[in-house]
């Protein structure tokens, strides 16, 4: 099956385009004829897992777009290659590497679920990645560390605005490799495009301010109760153990101003207040916020040219590409897809404002 129909807006490596497409058709597949609720994982990647074949095809198209931008550049071959699916999720980028012939994939998720999941899937499909790494980049360098491993490409999708402090992470990529590295990183949080801008501010307020309801699929890691009630409850938690107290005005004050803090940063922030007078400093985006508990953040939407600049910081030349839209299976919808997709190639760098994610990219030539 042909996936990319459009190679202009690709690396300019026609074979490796191929040769890829024919991976990704031998994953959809694979995919297309499972039953999701046989497989022996949790309800929430039963969901998450259910999602992506609901929409295989686009699906694919995006993740063979960020391989090929993972692996084009580099001069080693793919079976020497040695690829880190950083927040890998059910591990969609990490069976189409294997399928392809990358020789070494580390998947890595923060959550143990997935970690599980994403290992059951592989051995399913007999395209289990070499490594399943449960935790947060210490964790991970930790274990590249104990197991000898140096990543040349880390790729991922819809993981970079959930990071909590994204600089300290940025900060800490170029440990991951101990020679010339590749960094792809794409996300659905598109500040730039206006549409998606204003469809993820929404979310963020309901977030802050309403209680959901756990449904079928729920991530257990996640809070359904509001941020700003979370946060509430910790400041007056921690008042109290202080044996402090502050007026009613003073607490909603502290509530609203910590949104974007985890609960740690929350204390530091009351206590500075106790201190000072000083009142914390909320995000400089009027919506963007983190759950409180885990500071997992909501569909963060980022700066990308700080983004830029904290990766440059680390030794990287960067730059922001834009993502595309994939096939519909809708005849109307595919085309008006493809038209989206001329449109953003045509645009160059202001196609960043109709795109569907943007791809954070750097490259950092082997050391010397």
């Amino acid at each position: 099956m042909q996936f990319l129909y459009d190679f202009a807006r690709l690396p300019k490596d026609r074979q490796l385009l191929e040769d890829l497409n024919f991976a990704a058709g031998r994953l959809f597949d694979k995919l297309r004829g499972m039953d999701v609720k046989k497989l022996a994982i949790s309800d929430y990647n039963k969901k998450y897992f259910g999602e992506y074949l609901a929409s295989l095809q686009s699906s694919l198209q995006m993740y063979t777009q960020i391989l090929a931008h993972t692996l084009s550049p580099s001069h080693i071959p793919a079976d020497k290659f040695a690829l880190l699916d950083y927040g890998g999720g059910c591990g969609i980028l990490s069976l189409l590497a294997k399928e392809f012939g990358v020789g070494t994939v580390i998947y890595n998720d923060i959550y143990d679920v997935s970690c599980r999941d994403a290992e059951i899937l592989g051995e399913v499909l007999g395209i289990k990645a070499e490594h399943y790494v449960q935790g947060d980049i210490d964790d991970l360098l930790a274990y590249l560390a104990d197991h000898g491993l140096s990543c040349d490409g880390a790729a991922s999708h819809d993981v970079i605005e959930h990071i909590y402090d994204i600089e300290s992470f940025l900060g800490k990529v170029p440990r991951l490799s101990n020679g010339g590295m590749i960094f792809v990183m794409a996300s659905g949080a598109n500040i730039r495009n206006p549409m998606i801008a204003r469809q993820l501010s929404r979310q963020h307020v309901l977030a802050e301010l309403q209680d959901r309801k756990e449904e079928w699929g729920h991530k257990e890691r996640d809070s359904l109760r509001s941020y700003m009630t979370i946060r509430r409850e910790i400041i007056r938690e921690h008042l109290a153990g202080l044996s402090k107290t502050v007026s009613a005005d003073e607490l909603e004050q502290l509530a609203c101003k910590t949104r974007g803090m985890m609960r740690c940063d929350i204390i530091k922030g009351v206590d500075e207040y106790l201190e000072t007078g000083n009142l914390p400093q909320p995000p400089s985006h009027p919506t963007n916020t983190c759950d409180p508990l885990t500071g997992n953040w909501l569909e963060n939407l980022m700066d990308q040219s700080t983004l830029l600049d904290s990766l440059s910081k680390s030794g990287f030349k960067t730059r922001i590409l834009c993502g595309h839209y994939g096939r519909s299976g809708n005849p109307t919808k595919s085309l008006a897809k493809r038209l989206a997709n001329l449109c953003i190639t045509s645009m160059m760098s202001q196609g960043i404002r109709i795109a569907p994610y943007f791809i954070l990219y750097g490259q950092r030539q082997e050391r010397k």
